[in-house]
């Protein structure tokens, strides 16, 4: 009986110190996230205001260069993509410890995806692959829209980067029951994706599942090498929204 009894607490010691243990390393990762994120932006703060200075002096000189104008250009698109690298950097953080705070408002759903596609217009352009936009108005959730907007970035951009050339990515929304369901289909196959490349490859997509679950949805990508593949958003619908008989929603009367 005693040794079971010293087994026992042996046991719960060892659990205990497995939680502290998972408890430090989790802030350890989080510690260095936002300083990882804090130190690198005040190197592009200092590009991009060198970036501004070559600008102004551009333009003062009067003088047509097409080529400098297009060096600025690629500068500027460098910094943004960075800065949004370090924007999500700080989110996954958040997501990760639970203390994501969302700004949420009413949004239709089909505006968060037309921005996207827009974004991204020129990574589907020189890919030669077709992004397909639902029908304007219809479904609307309750979101922070930078938040899911982000997620919706990563989400088409995968697609986008698995689709082949000359095809396209095609985006419905719908709705069922009390939950508004993005679909987001590609024709590729990511087995067979250059160099081993899975779905949910680096931080985009992991940041996406974590930004669908803050806002109480799930996401659940499905991979089928005949019909391609399909990442499912499925979101709560606001509270008081009805479904009609065409599958949009109205709110209800107060």
């Amino acid at each position: 009986m005693a040794a079971s009894l010293d087994d026992a607490e042996a046991g719960r010691l060892r659990e205990r110190d497995a939680h502290r243990d998972a408890g430090a390393g989790e802030h350890g990762r989080d510690r260095i996230l936002a300083l990882v994120s804090h130190d690198l932006r005040s190197p592009l703060n200092g590009i991009q205001s060198w970036a501004h200075v070559l600008e102004n002096r551009l333009v003062a000189s009067g003088v047509d260069d097409a080529l400098t104008a297009q060096a600025l250009d690629g500068i500027r698109d460098g910094i943004a993509h960075q800065v949004r690298i370090l924007d999500d950097l700080v989110d996954l953080s958040a997501a990760w410890s639970g203390v994501l705070a969302l700004a949420e408002t009413r949004l239709v759903v089909a505006d968060l995806v037309v921005q996207s596609i827009d974004r991204l217009a020129a990574i589907a352009r020189d890919r030669d692959v077709r992004v397909e936009a639902p029908p304007p108005g219809g479904e609307a959730v309750m979101g922070d829209e930078r938040r899911l907007g982000r997620a919706f970035d990563h989400l088409i951009t995968d697609a986008i980067r698995f689709a082949p050339a000359g095809t396209g990515v095609r985006i419905s929304i719908t709705r069922e029951g009390a939950r508004v369901v993005v679909r987001i289909r590609d024709d590729g196959d990511r087995d067979a994706s250059v160099g081993g490349a899975t779905s949910g490859a680096g931080i985009g997509v992991t940041l996406a599942h974590l930004l669908v679950e803050a806002h109480g949805g799930r996401l659940h990508v499905e991979s089928a090498e005949v019909e391609g593949n399909t990442a499912s958003i499925v979101l709560p619908a606001p509270p008081g929204d009805v479904a009609l008989d065409n599958g949009t929603a109205a709110a209800q009367p107060r």
